[in-house]
């Protein structure tokens, strides 16, 4: 049996069972105040309420939240009796903090790091992300490396490369961060992948095209105003 230590954290009452305390409803303390002498508190519960087991991961009793929204919801056992008692406001507590982190997430920033947390211990969280960063980096450097020639005749794409990085850059983060959201707030279970992939290879596309249209002007613009050969032609390779 549950019981609340303060009538402020009264939000329910169950009622179960007489002969085996199994649970069978739960009525609002505001329905019973407000209940017309004599009547009965099955006129006024709701029979068979939403419950959790004990072994219910919190995945999905966040899940289960997000959908129903109620104040408190009862913990029964295979048997219905009624062994706990979650607040909704601890669930939704830990969507913000699944949200919070997200932008951690991002940049090798782990869950568990907190601003207490020892140098040490940050080191150790922090440190493999960015050796995998300076790898990519390095990938990136060697493609750049590879149009050398191409890059010191034609100055001018020199000028715009951190453009192009910084762009693609955002377009990532910005599909990443909805994607997480997504596996936070359990959207992504009854939504196909294979539709959230062409969503954001559209988005992609679609966003390439209007900011390589401003690209592509600048690029033009630049190569006028230095007097670079083929102002035109350097800014279609921008936009594409």
């Amino acid at each position: 049996m549950v019981h609340s230590e303060s009538v402020k954290e009264i939000t329910y009452l169950y009622v179960i069972d007489e002969a085996d305390e199994r649970l069978v409803g739960v009525a609002n303390l505001r329905d019973l105040i407000l209940a017309r002498p004599g009547q009965m508190v099955t006129e006024l519960m709701t029979p068979q309420p939403f419950t959790f087991r004990p072994n219910t991961p919190l995945s999905e009793a966040v899940q289960a939240a997000l959908k129903r929204h109620y104040p408190a919801y009862p913990v029964a056992d295979e048997n219905g009796d009624i062994v706990g008692m979650v607040r909704g406001w601890r669930l939704f507590e830990r969507v913000a903090t699944d949200l919070i982190s997200q932008a951690g997430s991002q940049v090798g920033v782990g869950r568990a790091e907190r601003v207490s947390t020892p140098v040490w211990q940050a080191f150790k969280q922090r440190h493999p992300w960015l050796q995998v960063n300076l790898l990519t980096a390095f990938a990136a450097a060697f493609v750049v490396g590879m149009f050398e020639d191409t890059i010191t005749r034609i100055v001018a794409l020199a000028a715009f490369l951190p453009v192009l990085a910084g762009q693609s850059g955002n377009t990532g983060c910005q599909a990443l961060a909805i994607t997480l959201r997504g596996l936070t707030l359990g959207e992504l279970s009854d939504y196909p992948v294979s539709k959230v992939i062409r969503k954001e290879v559209l988005l992609g596309a679609l966003n390439g095209v209007c900011v390589g249209v401003v690209a592509a002007a600048a690029m033009w613009a630049y190569a006028t105003a230095t007097h670079t050969a083929n102002p035109v032609m350097l800014a279609a390779v921008i936009l594409i």
